[in-house]
């Protein structure tokens, strides 16, 4: 009995897949994903020092968005707090086309848009060159500990469109993935990763959320008389 139970977990462990297996299908699977939601949030930690006083800053990001083959419906708010001085904001932007339409304070502007967000392609991106170990398996995911490669963190870089990373340098990054079973999606990612920068160190926590959908974004009529900022087209 003891000898037929070793070799059903020896022939139970040579099915499982490999984590890089996992990761090569996840790649695929998101290179086919069209239409999605994401909910993300990011908590960060700033230690500087300003006029000889040491100084945290702490800060939170919430998004929640929907993407559909290129168009973008994304709410975004921040909260910053350092010492007695706390800051909000929030906006809601949708990228329609080569348009983006964004509110702020209760006013629509519009301009030529960027290359939209793609928080789907993003994380699946982090898995090409990188070192991938597989974790215990939780409720129907794999978990996927990803180390990312110097030229992975240069291609994330890359990707990332915040002013943070223009400034400063990620020098480490800690990625956990939880990948479908079933169809290899990433629903559920979790970074840590600090940046220097000039003068202070960056500390930040996130959490990003995907659930594949089959809506489609529709830009709200108010957003029609949305304030034109695009610079004027050069003369031919």
């Amino acid at each position: 009995m003891r000898l037929f139970l070793v070799l059903a977990m020896l022939l139970l462990a040579s099915c499982a897949p490999s984590a890089e297996s996992i990761a090569r299908n996840a790649i695929a699977a998101h290179q086919s994903l069209e239409s999605y939601d994401l909910a993300f949030i990011m908590q960060g930690r700033t230690s500087t020092v300003v006029e000889g006083q040491n100084v945290t800053i702490v800060s939170v990001i919430e998004m929640q968005g929907t993407f559909d083959r290129g168009d973008m419906h994304l709410i975004s708010s921040m909260r910053s707090e350092a010492g007695p001085l706390y800051t909000e904001r929030s906006a809601e932007t949708y990228i329609i086309g080569d348009t983006m339409y964004l509110k702020n304070e209760g006013v629509w502007y519009t301009s030529r848009a960027e290359e939209p967000l793609d928080q789907s392609a993003d994380l699946a991106a982090l898995l090409k060159g990188s070192e991938v170990q597989r974790l215990a398996d939780e409720d129907g995911f794999h978990v996927l500990r990803v180390i990312p490669s110097e030229s992975a963190l240069e291609q994330y870089a890359q990707l990332d469109r915040s002013a943070l990373l223009e400034d400063g340098q990620l020098t480490s990054m800690r990625v956990t993935y939880w990948v479908d079973a079933k169809t290899f999606l990433i629903t559920r990612a979790q970074t840590t990763a600090t940046f220097q920068l000039q003068d202070s160190e960056f500390l930040f926590e996130s959490e990003a959320r995907i659930t594949p959908t089959a809506g489609q974004i529709e830009l709200p009529d108010e957003a029609l008389d949305a304030v034109d900022l695009s610079p004027p087209l050069p003369e031919v």
